[in-house]
């Protein structure tokens, strides 16, 4: 029984409410401290427009769009935001869709929304690859079966033992992802470490820098 307890607890951290409300505001302030823009238009002419779920809205005065804190970060439009910390930490383990799933009680094809829309951020900020290796592999091979074909060429010398045995239990993924998964592979080497919280913050931070646009649909056609 208290063994069951303790992995209760184990699997519970980082989901309580202070938490969650100190990595988001965390967000919310980093938002604050530059020039409030319109993420549609670039305005400056903006106004606050109430709250929503907890969240400030703004109203642009010039293309009468509203928005708030989070407009354009991957926490844009989720009904779940306590669970992102959660899904932060499943993501610095390594975890599979499928465990991370059964941990945050959130449908996989959500969380393979949410892992997109991240490690798309990490790759936006990361350094350019020095070749597109995935010109060398066939035109028609959609994805890359890791047991067969490790993508290791995709690192550096020196990352390539480490980046093949983080790789590893992923089985295959998408060519069009490739260079997604080095950046995460690259932040999750970097942030080693780091306590888990200061990692999960920086992380958290990080993705929620620069304005993006990711949707469900252009994740699946990119």
């Amino acid at each position: 029984m208290y063994a069951l307890s303790r992995l209760r607890k184990f699997f519970n951290r980082y989901m309580d409410k202070e938490t969650c409300e100190q990595l988001l505001g965390l967000v919310k302030e980093q938002k604050q401290t530059n020039p409030l823009h319109c993420p549609h238009c670039e305005s400056l002419s903006i106004v606050r427009y109430g709250m929503y779920r907890d969240r400030q809205r703004y109203k642009c005065k010039d293309c009468s769009r509203t928005f708030n804190d989070f407009t354009n970060t991957p926490l844009h439009g989720t009904h779940f935001p306590d669970k992102w910390i959660k899904f932060l930490e499943c993501m610095m383990e390594g975890r599979s869709l499928q465990h991370s799933a059964m941990i945050l009680g959130v449908s996989y094809v959500t969380l393979f929304y949410w892992r997109h829309k991240i490690i798309h951020v990490l790759d936006k900020l990361g350094k350019a690859p020095v070749d597109d290796v995935r010109e060398k592999y066939p035109e028609d091979m959609k994805f890359i079966w890791v047991f067969a074909y490790p993508p290791i060429v995709a690192v550096e010398f020196y990352e390539s033992r480490d980046f093949s045995y983080w790789i590893s239990p992923f089985f295959c993924i998408g060519k069009k992802y490739l260079y997604r998964y080095v950046a995460w592979f690259r932040f999750v080497d970097r942030a080693r470490t780091e306590k888990r919280l200061v990692a999960m913050k920086n992380l958290l931070l990080k993705v929620c820098t620069p304005s993006i646009r990711q949707t469900y649909d252009n994740v699946r056609v990119a």
